[in-house]
C-alpha cells in the first residue's frame, strides 16, 4: 500500500511539471517570451503590443516603478497583472505622470510562466496636446464622431471609433488611425453620432440610422423632416436628437422608435448633452443666438439661461471633474458650451453661466471631456482646459481644416472635419 501511495504522489508531482506514467498527459509548459514587445504610453493608460504565437498564453506584469521582473513585481504597491492578454492590449486606470514598468511572459496550456521580457518603463500622460493628422477619409465633409464598445470576446472588449458625414458617409476604426468605409443605407448628410449601447447617427431630413456593431446599419423613422444636428444619450436606453427649427425627437428604446417633443423654441438647435443639473439629471440643448433649453426626461423642455450671449452655440458637454482638495479626491459637475466667435460658457448647474476667455475668435463647433476638456473648431482650432473650463490653451493641431466633431476613447481623442479631415491625439 505504501508503495502504491508513494507511486501516486510521484505521479501527482510529475503532473505539476509536465507528464505522468508515460501517458503523455501534460498540464502545460513554459514558453519563450516575445522578442518584439512595445509599450506605448497613453492617457491614463498604456498599450502593449507584440507578435502572438498560436496556442500561447501571454501575461503582462506591471508596477509603478522604474523596473520589474517576473519575480519581484509583487513587491511594489499598486502592482497588477493582465492574464491571457492579447496584442494590442490596452491597460487602463494608470496615473498620468507616474512611471510604470512592464514585462511580459508566456506559457502553454496553463503551464508555468517562462522568462519575462526586458523591463520597459513608460509614463502615461494626458492626451490632447500632440495631434497627428491622418490621410483624409474620402473627400466628403465629416460632421459627427463617436466611440463605443460594441461587443466582447472571451478575453477583451471590441471597440470602434465612428465618423459620419455628407452623403451618408460612415467610417469605422478599431484604433482611431486605420478606418474602413461602411454602408449607411442612406444618402442624406449625417451630421452627428453617438453611442450608448447602440450606435446612432442622424442628419438631414430627419434621417436616423442605427447599428449594433457600427458595420451593419438600418434606417429608422424619426417622426420629423427637420435636419438633426445633435445626438446624446443617458446611457440607459434614452436618446435625444435636436435640430433645425427647434426640432427635438426622443427615443426610449435605444433608437428603434422616436417621439416628437415640444422644445418651446423655433431656433435651430445644434447640440445636446446629458448630465447632472442641480439635484437632478437633465438633457441640455443649445443653438442659434445663444438658445438653451433643458429637460429632465427628454420630453418636456423649458428655456435655460445662457449668460446673455447672442452667439450661436454649436457644442456642449458635461463632465464630473475630479479634483484633489486637501489630500482628498472630490468631483464637481461642470457644463461647457462652445460656439461662434470662440465663445465658451461654463456652469456648475446649467443655470448660472460664466464666459471665460477662449483666446480665439474662431468658431468652436464641438467639445468633449475625458481627462481634460477639448474643444475643436474652424481653421484647425484645438483648445484644452485642465481646470474645469476656467482657462484655455491653444494646441497645435497641425491642420487648417474646419473641425466639426470630436470624440474620445479611454486613452485619446479623434477629431474630424471638412474634406475628410481626421486627426488624433493619443
Amino acid at each position: 500500500m505504501n508503495r502504491i501511495l508513494a507511486g501516486l504522489m510521484t505521479c501527482v508531482a510529475a503532473l505539476l511539471v509536465g507528464a505522468c506514467g508515460g501517458g503523455g498527459y501534460s498540464l502545460g509548459s513554459s514558453a519563450a517570451a516575445p522578442t518584439d514587445v512595445v509599450v506605448a504610453a497613453g492617457d491614463s493608460s498604456a498599450t502593449v503590443s507584440w507578435t502572438m504565437a498560436p496556442g500561447v498564453d501571454y501575461w503582462i506584469f506591471l508596477a509603478p516603478t522604474d523596473s520589474i521582473n517576473t519575480s519581484n513585481w509583487t513587491s511594489f504597491l499598486g502592482a497588477r497583472s493582465v492574464i491571457r492578454a492579447t496584442s494590442p492590449q490596452l491597460v487602463t486606470q494608470l496615473s498620468n505622470g507616474t512611471t510604470y514598468a512592464f514585462t511580459v511572459n508566456a506559457r502553454v496550456g496553463n503551464g508555468p510562466g517562462g522568462p519575462g521580457t526586458p523591463s520597459q518603463a513608460i509614463i502615461p500622460r494626458i492626451a490632447g496636446g500632440v495631434w497627428v493628422p491622418a490621410t483624409p477619409l474620402g473627400t466628403a465633409d465629416l460632421l459627427g464622431a463617436a466611440f463605443g464598445v460594441i461587443g466582447t470576446t472571451t478575453i477583451s472588449p471590441v471597440s470602434s471609433f465612428l465618423a459620419v458625414g455628407k452623403g451618408g458617409a460612415i467610417y469605422t476604426s478599431a484604433d482611431g488611425k486605420s478606418f474602413a468605409p461602411q454602408q449607411s443605407t442612406v444618402s442624406a448628410d449625417l451630421r452627428c453620432a453617438v453611442f450608448g449601447g447602440t450606435y446612432l447617427a442622424a442628419g438631414a431630413n430627419g434621417t436616423v440610422v442605427s447599428s449594433a456593431d457600427a458595420i451593419t446599419w438600418a434606417a429608422k423613422t424619426s417622426g420629423t423632416s427637420a435636419a438633426l444636428n445633435g445626438l446624446t444619450t443617458n446611457g440607459a436606453g434614452t436618446y435625444v436628437a435636436v435640430g433645425a427649427g427647434g426640432a427635438i425627437v426622443t427615443s426610449g428604446d435605444s433608437g428603434a422608435t422616436w417621439t416628437l417633443a415640444n422644445s418651446g423654441t423655433t431656433k435651430d438647435l445644434y447640440a445636446v448633452t446629458y448630465g447632472l443639473s442641480g439635484s437632478a439629471n437633465a438633457f441640455v440643448a443649445v443653438g442659434s443666438g445663444g438658445t438653451m433649453v433643458a429637460s429632465i426626461d427628454g420630453v418636456t423642455w423649458t428655456p435655460a439661461a445662457s449668460a446673455s450671449t447672442s452667439a450661436d452655440l454649436r457644442g456642449i458637454t458635461y463632465a464630473s471633474v475630479l479634483t484633489l482638495v486637501s489630500g482628498a479626491v472630490t468631483s464637481a459637475p461642470v457644463w461647457v458650451a462652445v460656439g461662434s466667435g470662440g465663445v465658451i460658457l461654463t456652469s456648475a448647474d446649467a443655470v448660472t453661466w460664466s464666459a471665460p476667455a477662449s483666446g480665439t475668435g474662431a468658431s468652436l463647433n464641438a467639445i468633449t471631456y475625458n481627462t481634460r476638456f477639448v474643444a475643436v473648431g474652424n481653421g484647425g482650432t484645438v483648445l484644452t482646459s485642465d481646470d474645469a473650463g476656467v482657462s484655455w490653451q491653444a494646441q497645435n493641431s497641425r491642420s487648417s481644416a474646419n473641425l466639426a466633431a470630436i470624440t474620445h476613447n479611454p486613452y485619446g481623442y479623434l477629431a474630424v472635419g471638412a474634406a475628410g479631415a481626421n486627426l488624433t491625439a493619443f
